[in-house]
Formats: C-alpha cells, sequence, structure tokens
C-alpha cells in the first residue's frame, strides 16, 4: 500500500497515513504498486490541499513530506 508521510505544519512533528482505500465505494482511486512515485506524491499533495483547505477550529495545517510504498 501506498503511504505518505506527512507533518503538521511548522511543528516538525511527523506520521505516516494510508493514502490507498480499500472500500470501493471511496471517491478516491486504489493507487497501485505499479504506479509511479511522481504520481503517488501528486495524489497525496491534493488530499492534503483538500483537507488544509477545509480546516475546522482547532485542526492544523498538514504538509507532504514524501510517499513510500509498504508491502507490509
Amino acid at each position: 500500500m501506498w503511504k505518505m508521510k506527512v507533518e503538521k505544519a511548522g511543528t516538525g512533528i511527523q506520521w505516516d497515513e494510508e493514502i490507498t482505500r480499500k472500500n470501493d465505494n471511496f471517491k478516491w482511486v486504489k493507487i497501485s504498486k505499479k504506479c509511479s512515485e511522481e504520481k503517488a506524491l501528486e495524489y497525496a499533495e491534493k488530499l492534503v490541499s483538500n483537507f488544509n483547505s477545509t480546516l475546522r477550529e482547532g485542526e492544523s495545517a498538514r504538509k507532504v513530506v514524501g510517499v513510500f510504498f509498504d508491502d507490509n
């Protein structure tokens, strides 16, 4: 599965998040292992951009640090 490393903006706090969805009802497409890292990064940046544009009170903006494929 593809994962993205994200950071809470301005804090240096980082964590990994899955960017593939196992539920076919989600509007987001599954990103296969055959997908290029560039495409996965583009997709991750769109997800984070959407999150940042809909922040609620108490939430902080995020930024994508990178993407990687985790086959575990």
